[in-house]
């Protein structure tokens, strides 16, 4: 085995020495170099979650303040279109109130005005008659007869059919 010969023990360990001072300078000063940066860059990922995990929290935060502006929102909404509603029917209240009374007065003045026209008839009717009796009796028997006779037969007549 070459290793074991003594002519080569010195090339073994001038190759031995210097690997070992490789692998030192690489411990001793390009590890921590990488070691620096893989820390850096755990320390700015770490960085970032934190932050997003704030984000996320603030998030929420916002979502459960802008819903519950929505929710307040909704009840102002609900106040609001009840308030309306009941001004409405109050309105529509009153306004059938008012419109019952003035039915109401134009029918009782449409009564007065029907009974006094019904009575204005009566009386041109009885007057009508009045006149037909007396020209009728007149034509047949060739007399003349009293109005107030007349007028009074007629009375009694409509005095009759009035009560019916």
């Amino acid at each position: 085995m070459p290793q074991l010969d003594p002519t080569w023990f010195p090339s073994q360990i001038f190759w031995l020495c210097l690997c070992f001072m490789l692998m030192f300078i690489g411990v001793k000063f390009i590890m921590p170099t990488f070691d620096k940066i893989f820390m850096a860059r755990n320390k700015i990922i770490d960085d970032n979650i934190k932050v997003a995990f704030e984000l996320r929290d603030e998030a929420k935060k916002v979502l459960k303040a802008y819903e519950e502006g929505i929710a307040s929102a909704n009840e102002k909404s609900d106040i609001v279109l009840q308030n309306a509603r009941q001004e409405i029917n109050d309105f529509l209240k009153e306004k059938e109130e008012e419109f019952n009374v003035n039915s109401s007065k134009m029918l009782e003045e449409s009564n007065v005005k029907i009974k006094k026209a019904s009575q204005e008839a009566f009386e041109e009717v009885k007057k009508m008659s009045v006149d037909l009796t007396m020209m009728i009796y007149s034509k047949v028997t060739n007399k003349d007869i009293l109005k107030e006779d007349v007028e009074e037969a007629v009375n009694k007549i409509m005095k009759g059919k009035d009560s019916l």
